[in-house]
């Protein structure tokens, strides 16, 4: 997006923003106290997906062991002194669980971004609560039969900008106008430029993206491919 705003030298155009909201659920899993940290395999062990049987839209959540960067941020949620929760940790990580979940993304007038007269990005996100967290509350009540505990006030819902998932700022339409592309790729107004990551999603489900981009890039390539041939 800054590449071409820079190249028409447009200061005032506003292109849309997608980034995936999330929530963090933890959970207790008493039978594991004490036990050893498993480090064999890999955490990612649960994927689920749930459709709101409203707007048909799609969530997608990841059940993730403690074994990442999630243990220290939550190292400081434990109730107790710096000295109990260092004695604790040992013991409690191997117990401790997490549900990543991911909501889809749309347009908004408040998301966007646009370049500065400096030629950097300014990125406008309007916060988007996540209403009720009911679904959090059905995934606590479903795995709590399994012996996975947890309560929805340990949910945290954190701010936009840290799913590190980003999408759609020259989206790909049937009929593109200006700052978009074709269904193959080919940029706006140009017949030579091709734009193959998540920059041209004209939507932006509930999940990383990184295999969708894969995806994507090798379908406009192989297009591409074929128009060279």
């Amino acid at each position: 997006a800054k590449i071409i705003l820079q190249s028409n030298e447009d200061f005032e155009t506003k292109l849309p923003i997608y980034d995936n909201p999330i929530s963090y659920v933890p959970f207790l899993v008493p039978k594991f106290i004490g036990r050893p940290i498993e480090k064999k395999a890999y955490s990612a062990q649960l994927i689920f997906v749930h459709e709101d049987p409203l707007t048909k839209e799609r969530i997608n959540g990841s059940f993730y062991g403690l074994s990442g960067p999630m243990k220290s941020d939550l190292f400081f949620e434990f109730p107790l002194s710096i000295k109990a929760n260092l004695a604790a940790v040992k013991y409690l990580v191997p117990a401790i669980a997490i549900m990543q979940i991911f909501y889809y993304d749309k347009d908004h007038p408040s998301n966007y971004l646009h370049l500065t007269r400096d030629n950097k990005i300014f990125i406008s996100y309007k916060e988007k609560p996540i209403k009720n967290n009911d679904i959090e509350k059905k995934i606590i009540s479903s795995l709590r039969k399994f012996g996975y505990l947890s309560h929805s006030s340990l949910c945290k819902f954190p701010a936009p900008g840290n799913s590190f998932h980003y999408a759609g700022s020259v989206p790909m339409k049937t009929n593109p106008k200006r700052y978009q592309t074709t269904l193959k790729g080919n940029l706006w107004n140009s017949d030579r430029i091709f734009i193959a990551d998540s920059a041209n999603f004209p939507a932006f489900p509930a999940k990383n993206h990184s295999y969708t981009i894969m995806a994507n890039a090798m379908r406009i390539s192989e297009h591409l491919k074929a128009q060279l041939n």
